[in-house]
């Protein structure tokens, strides 16, 4: 970090746990995209619910998706891959 930066602040509140993440400097980068309009409603309650902003509440459910990705084994993805296949042929089936 340089002199002068400035770090917000996030609370991260997991099921038995809370986190002060520091970790977001004004000068970290930014991302603008695109949701449909249900998702980013979706996102904006679960931010209310969670007392959090709505930064703090992408930021922390994107860390989870990537520590669920990486906690599991390459055998229990493959299984659940085709789990998925198997019921997505017997929806096309009906």
């Amino acid at each position: 970090m340089k002199h002068g930066d400035t770090i917000a602040p996030c609370f991260i509140v997991r099921k038995h746990r809370a986190v002060l993440f520091f970790g977001m400097a004004r000068n970290d980068p930014q991302m603008n995209l695109r949701l449909p309009v249900e998702l980013k409603e979706q996102i904006e309650d679960a931010a209310a619910k969670n007392n959090r902003t709505l930064t703090a509440e992408v930021v922390d459910r994107l860390q989870q998706s990537f520590e669920i990705v990486a906690g599991l084994k390459e055998k229990e993805i493959e299984a659940l891959a085709e789990k998925i296949a198997a019921r997505l042929t017997d929806k096309m089936k009906k």
